[in-house]
């Protein structure tokens, strides 16, 4: 199976957010380069790093804390875009 590039959207309140997830490898679901527009203008780039618990932001330290807090969810994101079959 080929891992796949794919936007997903997520509105807070009325702050609406637009991930663009770009593999690292289309072989193995395993490293996310993960791409967000902040404030409407400027674009922020961050990793997702799969384990067995799922994705994980790899730095946590520089993630402004409005996208730290959708770890969770664009974990569960990809793990649903990719049907959970591919080993992490």
């Amino acid at each position: 199976m080929t891992i796949k590039r794919f936007v997903k959207g997520f509105t807070v309140g009325e702050t609406k957010y637009e991930f663009h997830f770009d593999p690292i490898n289309i072989r193995k679901l395993q490293l996310f380069r993960v791409n967000v527009r902040l404030d409407g203008k400027d674009t922020f780039r961050f990793h997702l790093q799969g384990s067995e618990a799922g994705f994980m932001i790899t730095d946590k330290d520089r993630i402004p804390v409005e996208i730290a807090a959708f770890e969770s969810e664009l974990s569960d994101v990809i793990l649903q875009e990719h049907q959970e079959g591919d080993a992490l």
